[in-house]
């Protein structure tokens, strides 16, 4: 631990290869072109030093992963002396077997088992199991059968998997190629210090070296992307930072779109929580979803088209099938793939994107500032069109809701910018006060019907989607052109416009579908049926005014006069042409019923229609066929006013004359000939035609109810292209449903802000409003809020002091980029602004990553002393059960000389005793 930390400081902390001198010139020759932003020399220098940033990121991450492959081969190394000594070990104990007492047994060989155990303990933490004769079992974890690697002549070998994109998982597994199984937790002796430097220190200093990465090039791109070049263009990334994960192929089956690795696309989004793993994705086809698995951790996330998970955005450029499963291998650390993506010094964005001025005539004196902060994707509010509805007019389509009685309101969905010819519509409505309500979200009411203060207030909140301090107006409520909000074409209620189809050339060849022309088709609207309309004779039905056609008002529609008093589809549709001179509109009524085949049952015997009885001929108990129904029908159609007649498929089509109401009704006595079809009264509708278009829409009093119950569908329409999000609102308590169709265009947010014009003028001292100025369209009306500034479309304008009433300040796109500094002043405060998620500077992240591991160093030093003392004292203690003393073995073998010298002496004399005993005769 302590040799390969100090490994890891060398390289970052080092002068030449670490981070802090390069970023020192990267800041030091933006503040050079800052001073001189038009010098093509200084943006040149400022672009080398960018890429020497990107380079000194390469350089690192190589030299970790250096050190972090030398670890690999040491561990291995490390596991190879294991396996020998325990090979070694095997051989020992089948010497030792023929024994039955370890006392028995010669001392070299216990002497050579001590020594194999010491050599192998210091490897990494062994358990011993010593039996009588002295042979030895070891094993690795807690003595058990499946951690044993030396079991008398029986061994089992180790071995270490590493996971090639966590340098912290090391799996040691015992036999891999038998009975394999892992051994937890090998955190003692040299493989262990080994593998929790990978844990603690390898593995955390890439992962803070990749987020800082990463973290850099997403700020100064931030910036960059903010600003524009010498020639006016919108700047773009500085640092690239390339694919990070591979499909592995193996898993894709051939053909498959996905088989490419590029359909993957992996941003970094979030820089703390980003984490270098091998990720899975399987598609679910019932739920539509990808779901991406980490293969180290487990920790899981799904998504449609995009998973977020690990930090990472995985964006998916393909649909899937079911159950099918992909791999993605991370290859690349963003540290170790950073790169200078532009070359160009012309392209260094070192002008604000936005420029603001105060008049020349202000009564104070104070400046302004301007910043730009693109808009989050998904704000508050409802959510986007696309996401909630589909792309069809059709009503059964439509998804149903119910706005609550409090607070009276129901966010539906939001128009995003960008989005073009937009209609909203409202169906089955079941409260007249209920409305569709269209608003921007400075609070500028464009479509719908007018909101009570009390309403607005309630609406107007940040919660549903409207910028803080949104004030409400109803100036641009319905619109259009010159007096509506930006010069949009709105309306509010039922419309259709002339179409253009195109006419084909007529030829011979089938394949010849060339256009020849073009044909106007008659702006038509077909309603549906309309209401039961019953009341007293010369009843007002619907007030005068309260709808207009084309914009002409129409006078009040009555119930007529007896004998029919009841209000016929031929009564609406004369009351709506009295105005069509003016409207150059023509309204039709009629009335059809067409039943199924499947619906008629012949051998039944009536029905009533409009009171006139309806039965077979004379004689016969049931009608022949369909046909003859039809006959019996229009025999009596001067009575009932209805005829009928047989299309190819059998269904029978009943007609009524200028769109009169259809009874049918049940004959006492008699099955209906009709089956399961409703038996009451079935009202007319109207067919409304121009050559242009025809535009219903609701007048004083007016109501969507007023336009149900004639038959018409109320939808919410916005011509042209929204320049900002609109927010679709529902209010009036009840049940509805909406529908809507719309096209989705590509937008670009700043290039459209950068065309606009707006004048930000103070009306008091505390108030001010923003007018566009190309169409003097009041777009906010706000107060004054010093400590945030004036915030409009992503742009912030910021006062240098205290505003005075009539003071203005224009706001535009800044078209000449080469005199401004602006935005190259913020790359060069990046230098001291907090970035990271944890509050740091670039410089301060780098600094503590530097602080981090040399404090894993400092106590895996500390840790290496305190151990060395404790490994003496067991030494110590060893030697006094199994060494010897060098002075005591000194005395002794003096004693011992001594004694051997008397022993001699005496033999000696004994001899030569024995000598003259012989010698005596």
């Amino acid at each position: 631990m302590a040799d390969y930390a100090n490994r890891i400081i060398d390289v970052i902390g080092s002068s030449k290869v670490g981070l802090a001198s390069t970023l020192d010139q990267f800041y030091a020759s933006a503040q050079s072109l800052s001073g001189n932003p038009s010098s093509i020399d200084l943006r040149s220098k400022f672009l080398r030093d960018a890429d020497g940033i990107a380079a000194g990121f390469r350089e690192i991450s190589g030299q970790l992963i250096t050190i972090e492959s030398d670890s690999k081969a040491e561990i291995q190394s490390e596991i190879g002396k294991l396996n020998e000594y325990s090979k070694q070990l095997a051989v020992v104990n089948v010497q030792l077997h023929g024994q039955k007492h370890s006392a028995s047994q010669p001392p070299q060989l216990l002497d050579q088992r001590d020594q194999l155990l010491r050599e192998m303990s210091k490897l990494t933490a062994i358990r011993v199991n010593t039996l009588e004769n002295g042979e030895v079992d070891v094993s690795l974890g807690n003595g058990g059968g499946k951690d044993g690697i030396v079991q008398g002549a029986e061994v089992r070998p180790i071995t270490a998997v590493f996971d090639v994109s966590s340098p912290s998982k090391v799996e040691i597994v015992i036999d891999p190629f038998g009975q394999p199984a892992s051994v937890p937790g090998m955190a003692s002796g040299s493989i262990g210090g080994l593998i929790s430097f990978r844990e603690q220190a390898l593995e955390p200093t890439l992962n803070q070296l990749d987020s800082l990465a990463s973290t850099f090039a997403s700020a100064v791109n931030g910036i960059n992307k903010e600003g524009v070049d010498l020639q006016g263009r919108t700047g773009g990334d500085l640092f690239a930072i390339e694919p990070m994960f591979k499909v592995d192929a193996s898993v894709v089956p051939k053909g498959s779109p996905l088989a490419n690795g590029e359909v993957v696309k992996a941003t970094i989004v979030d820089n703390v929580g980003f984490a270098f793993h091998d990720l899975q994705l399987t598609y679910d086809s019932g739920k539509m979803l990808w779901i991406a698995k980490d293969m180290v951790s487990g920790v899981m996330a799904k998504g449609a088209d995009s998973v977020v998970i690990n930090g990472t955005r995985l964006e998916i450029n393909g649909g899937g099938q079911d159950a099918q499963m992909l791999i993605l291998r991370a290859v690349q650390h963003p540290s170790s793939s950073i790169t200078l993506g532009q070359k160009d010094a012309i392209r260094v964005a070192a002008a604000a994107l936005f420029r603001v001025t105060p008049a020349p005539l202000n009564a104070s004196d104070i400046t302004a500032s301007i910043t730009y902060q693109a808009l989050a994707a998904q704000q508050a509010g409802p959510t986007a069109l696309r996401q909630v509805l589909d792309n069809t007019a059709n009503d059964a389509a439509g998804v149903r809701f119910v706005v609550p009685s409090a607070p009276g309101y129901l966010g539906l969905t939001t128009i995003p910018a960008g989005t073009s010819d937009a209609a909203v519509y409202l169906d089955n409505i079941s409260s007249a006060g209920q409305n569709l309500q269209i608003l921007t979200r400075d609070g500028r009411h464009l479509v719908g019907a007018g909101l009570t203060a009390e309403l607005a207030s309630s609406l107007l909140q940040e919660k549903n989607g409207f910028v803080a301090g949104a004030t409400y107006s109803d100036s641009y409520l319905n619109r259009s052109g010159d007096k509506g909000y930006e010069g949009l074409t709105v309306f509010y209620g039922a419309r259709a416009l002339a179409q253009k189809v195109p006419v084909y050339t007529n030829s011979a060849a089938p394949s010849d579908h060339s256009i020849s022309g073009y044909q106007t088709l008659p702006a038509r609207i077909e309603s549906a049926r309309i209401a039961d309309a019953r009341g007293a004779p010369g009843s007002v039905m619907i007030a005068a005014g309260a709808i207009t056609i084309n914009g002409v008002v129409l006078g009040e529609l009555v119930v007529p006069q007896p004998p029919s008093a009841v209000l016929q589809a031929s009564d609406v549709a004369a009351w709506m042409n009295t105005v069509s001179a003016k409207s150059g509109v023509t309204v039709t009524a009629s009335n059809r019923i067409e039943i199924a085949a499947t619906r008629i049952q012949l051998a039944n015997s009536g029905v009533s229609i409009n009171g006139v009885d309806i039965t077979p001929p004379v004689g016969q108990s049931s009608f022949a066929s369909v046909q003859g129904l039809a006959d019996a029908i229009n025999a009596r159609q001067v009575a009932s006013g209805v005829t009928a007649s047989v299309a190819a498929d059998g269904s029978l089509a009943l007609y009524a004359a200028s769109g009169a109401d259809i009874s049918l009704a049940h004959i006492a006595s008699r099955n209906d000939v009709f089956d399961d079809v409703a038996l009451v009264t079935y009202h007319g509708s109207l067919s409304l035609s121009s050559a242009s278009e025809v535009r219903v829409g609701m007048g004083v009093g007016g109501t969507v109810a007023n336009l149900s119950r004639l038959g018409l569908r109320t939808g919410a329409y916005v011509d042209g292209v929204a320049q900002e999000d609109l927010l679709v609102y529902a209010t009036g308590a009840g049940g509805a449903s909406i529908a809507a169709t719309y096209q989705a265009n590509a937008f670009d947010p700043v290039e459209t802000a950068r065309g606009q014009k707006l004048e930000i003028c103070f009306t008091s001292a505390t108030d001010y409003r923003i007018t566009d100025v190309a169409t003097n369209t009041e777009i906010a009306s706000r107060s004054y809020d010093p400590a945030n500034g004036i915030n409009i479309g992503g742009r912030n304008i910021k006062l240098s002091g205290a505003p005075s009433a009539g003071d203005r300040f224009t706001i535009d796109g800044n078209q000449d980029g080469v005199g401004n500094n602006d935005n190259i002043v913020r790359i060069v405060d990046l230098q001291k602004t907090r970035v990271t998620a944890d509050g740091k500077t670039i410089g301060g992240a780098y600094n503590d990553l530097v602080g981090n591991i040399s404090n894993v160093a400092s106590q895996a030093k500390i840790a290496q002393q305190a151990l060395q003392v404790v490994n003496q004292q067991a030494e110590q203690s060893r030697d006094k059960v199994s060494g010897v003393n060098l002075d005591e073995e000194a005395a002794d073998l003096v004693r011992f000389q001594q004694a051997y010298q008397a022993a001699a002496k005496t033999m000696q004399i004994a001899s030569q005793l024995f000598d003259y005993v012989a010698q005596i005769r």
